[in-house]
């Protein structure tokens, strides 16, 4: 949870980092598709899963965003998902939804 004012991206160092158990991958909607995001990550060793913006365009050679670039304007967005496990976020999702129901 944050404040308004600030995005989700912006905190995500900020749960990551005082994890002391491995991470082997981190799933964000689009507010984590930063540089900063994805540098949090890989300090965490784990894969990023996250979709790249609409109008995403490459960055440097060999960064892992621009593979799911590469997948996603060849076969689309529905099969990166498929084939990156992102589908996965959905039922996390619906786990925390019904847990707030409960409250």
């Amino acid at each position: 949870l944050s404040m308004v004012n600030v995005s989700d991206g912006e905190v995500l160092g900020d749960l990551l980092q005082p994890l002391r158990r491995n991470v082997d991958r981190v799933t964000g909607d689009g507010a984590y598709d930063t540089r900063d995001c994805y540098d949090e990550i890989a300090a965490k060793g784990a894969v990023a899963r996250i979709p790249p913006r609409e109008n995403a365009q490459y960055w440097e050679k060999g960064h892992p965003r621009n593979s799911a670039i590469i997948l996603i304007r060849q076969f689309g967005l529905k099969h990166w998902k498929e084939k990156s496990g992102y589908h996965e976020r959905s039922l996390a999702e619906t786990g925390v939804y019904r847990f707030k129901q409960l409250t």
